[in-house]
């Protein structure tokens, strides 16, 4: 038996100078976030840009020259269902393409 997954979503607000604001142009993002585990202390040189309404970290960035934005929802099970999370993917893949340019 195939399981399937319903897609639950929660608004999520994103700080305005973020790459997450920058990638979605939105102050908030429906995401499908359900945790067991969630982001406490941020590592050096991260910073906090998207939380749910409870205040959870959903999204954080490195302050650095490089690309580097996690999430905490699972965008990449939403593809198939809400191709609205594409920009995530494609900015990510853009990004590589221009590391590896540099190189």
């Amino acid at each position: 038996m195939a399981h399937r997954f319903i897609i639950q979503s929660m608004t999520s607000q994103v700080d305005t100078d973020s790459k997450l604001h920058e990638i979605y142009q939105s102050d908030t993002l429906a995401v499908n976030s359900f945790h067991h585990q969630a982001v406490k202390d941020l590592g050096i040189d991260f910073v906090a840009t998207a939380f749910s309404p409870d205040g959870l970290i959903e999204g954080m960035e490195w302050k650095g020259d490089r690309f580097v934005c996690a999430v905490q929802w699972h965008p990449e099970m939403m593809v198939d269902k809400v191709p609205e999370v594409m920009p995530l993917f494609t900015t990510f893949v853009k990004e590589c393409a221009k590391a590896q340019i540099a190189r």
